[in-house]
């Protein structure tokens, strides 16, 4: 809104209107005391204090708030930097602790070596020796891995299914991913053979106990949570489409466990033919030569 004065020129306030308005008396609170004060301007007070006195302590008061907000500001900068500093002393102590008892292990059997015993192997029937454990079953884990798919076979037979003895279970979680074919959970390498929820565990879709065979059609990958709660039970034909959608083709079991011979390149050279004389008349033609 413009002044409506003549000589404003379109200006918001005139010069004129500027020196009514610091003449004119305005009522107002004054914010450090509260009271109501009437007063004109004058120079370039604000007209937000009732005197001199007010304004100081006014801003001294708000100055010595925010020293006190920088105080408590820098004392939890100080006490978050501390904290960091013990617990990274901490864990270097734990470090410390970790590689000292390791070393004073390691000198304790070096001095004080294990007995090694022999075991025979249950899948091989091969002798091996270890001092790593009491009893072992085993000899590596390739005869566990077979002795573990024969049980599953032995199970089939037992129960009248049939069984396919090249299934292992490293291929079946490759088929699906490495995740639970039941929940689509991811079922990590590194957790295989651990009690983790998350552990993946090669099931039968259709049990063995209730007629289901050990095939690459009846097994998948399921997390140990899932494999638990499923048990000897049937699933619907519904689950079983929606399970079989979540892997991959069934792969051929020669190519997996028999790899094929590198072809040789046609332009190979000629093999080399034995000669056809022995050796003594192939010296007499020789000489003859």
């Amino acid at each position: 809104m413009t002044c409506t004065h003549p000589r404003s020129l379109g200006a918001l306030q005139c010069r004129a209107c500027h020196d009514s308005a610091r003449r004119t008396a305005i009522t107002f609170n004054c914010q450090g005391c509260g009271q109501s004060v009437s007063r004109k301007k004058r120079g370039r007070d604000a007209r937000l204090f009732c005197s001199k006195v007010c304004a100081g302590a006014w801003h001294r008061a708000r100055t010595a708030e925010r020293v006190e907000i920088e105080r408590r500001k820098r004392r939890a900068e100080l006490e978050i930097r501390r904290a960091e500093k013990r617990v990274a002393a901490k864990d270097r102590n734990r470090a410390k602790v970790r590689i000292f008892m390791r070393r004073k292990y390691a000198a304790f059997r070096a001095a004080n070596p294990l007995p090694s015993h022999v075991f025979t192997c249950v899948r091989c029937g091969n002798e091996f020796m270890t001092n790593r454990a009491r009893y072992r079953k085993f000899c590596s884990r390739q005869c566990a891995q077979r002795a573990h798919a024969s049980d599953h076979c032995e199970r089939a037979k037992r129960y009248g299914g049939a069984r396919t003895w090249t299934i292992t279970s490293a291929v079946v979680f490759d088929m699906a991913g490495w995740r639970c074919q039941i929940c689509e959970t991811e079922t990590p390498r590194e957790l295989t053979g651990s009690h983790s929820p998350n552990a993946p565990e090669l099931d039968h879709i259709i049990p063995l106990s209730k007629g289901g065979g050990h095939t690459w059609d009846n097994v998948q990958c399921a997390c140990r949570q899932c494999n638990s709660k499923k048990r000897a039970l049937v699933p619907s034909a519904e689950e079983r489409r929606l399970w079989a959608s979540r892997t991959r083709p069934i792969p051929d079991h020669r190519a997996i466990h028999r790899p094929l011979r590198p072809q040789r390149s046609p332009q190979r050279s000629p093999r080399k033919t034995a000669h056809p004389l022995p050796p003594v008349q192939r010296e007499l033609e020789l000489r003859v030569i």
